[in-house]
């Protein structure tokens, strides 16, 4: 599940320097999110939620608390792939924007 995954990435996020929450309903843990400084912006690098709990403002609480604790910030980012409608959607919901931007990738041939 990709909660299982958020918490397997856990050490790595550590690692990394970035800053992570978690959520948790009556002792069970429910939901994880990790963010970074990274020069002005701040981005927000996961955000995961048990299916079972979401729609009920854990997320958006989660993100709050990033963009509450990180004020001086010139703004809060986050790249989705293009498979993730549902979470575009919620960043959407909260004010965040679509940028028109482009990612291009060269995968070096093995010589």
């Amino acid at each position: 599940s990709d909660l299982e995954y958020a918490q397997d990435q856990l050490e790595l996020w550590l690692e990394e320097g970035c800053s992570v929450i978690a959520a948790s309903d009556h002792g069970r843990f429910v939901g994880i999110a990790s963010g970074k400084e990274d020069l002005e912006d701040f981005t927000v690098k996961a955000v995961f939620v048990n299916e079972d709990h979401r729609r009920k403002g854990i997320g958006r609480m989660m993100i709050k608390y990033f963009e509450d604790n990180h004020q001086d910030a010139s703004s809060y980012r986050l790249e989705l792939d293009n498979k993730s409608t549902g979470a575009a959607a919620f960043f959407d919901h909260i004010g965040y924007q679509a940028l028109p931007v482009i990612i291009m990738r060269k995968v070096p041939s093995d010589q």
